[in-house]
């Protein structure tokens, strides 16, 4: 089980790490729906160390990992609520910073999702694999807004250029 509880243990310092990156950025950036996703993260990201502490904390007292819930916001309604925010782009230099901070965050998250994937397939308990696997859908969800975001505010400063690549 200390093959477990190290993977969990290094989990809660990524996630911790997630948290202070969109909680500093999310007050950087212009775009008013990238700010609400990266706040949205801030939070998101937090819940999951919560989760994993609690894990940590009943593997190291000989009990079972809680059986995963959906995330704290399933993927699902998170992207649904971030597609009806949409992204106002207010121009070509307030946005170029968060282009280049939603693809950091995208590759954080990227990360993350691989991250759980490899760990679920390099532990033994059922239930700390099943943890991890769920962990990873919670951040390709993550991924999948951020991806979605980039790329409005990406193509939206192409137009805004009168540069129309399609």
């Amino acid at each position: 089980m200390e093959k477990e509880l190290n993977v969990i243990k290094f989990a809660m310092s990524m996630e911790l790490e997630g948290e202070s990156f969109y909680s500093n950025y999310s007050k950087s950036v212009k775009n008013p729906g990238a700010k609400d996703l990266f706040e949205q993260l801030t939070k998101m990201e937090e819940a999951h160390y919560k989760y994993l502490k609690a894990q940590y904390d009943n593997l190291s007292n000989g009990k079972q990992v809680d059986k995963p819930v959906s995330d704290f916001e399933s993927p699902e309604l998170f992207n649904k609520r971030m597609e009806q925010q949409g992204t106002a782009s207010s121009s070509f230099e307030t946005s170029t910073s968060d282009i280049t901070l939603l693809r950091m965050a995208y590759l954080i998250e990227n990360d993350f999702m691989d991250f759980y994937k490899k760990a679920a397939e390099n532990v033994d308990d059922a239930g700390v694999k099943n943890l991890f696997l769920s962990l990873a859908e919670w951040e390709k969800g993550h991924r999948e807004a951020l991806e979605k975001q980039y790329k409005e505010i990406f193509e939206s400063n192409w137009y805004n250029m009168g540069f129309y690549p399609f």
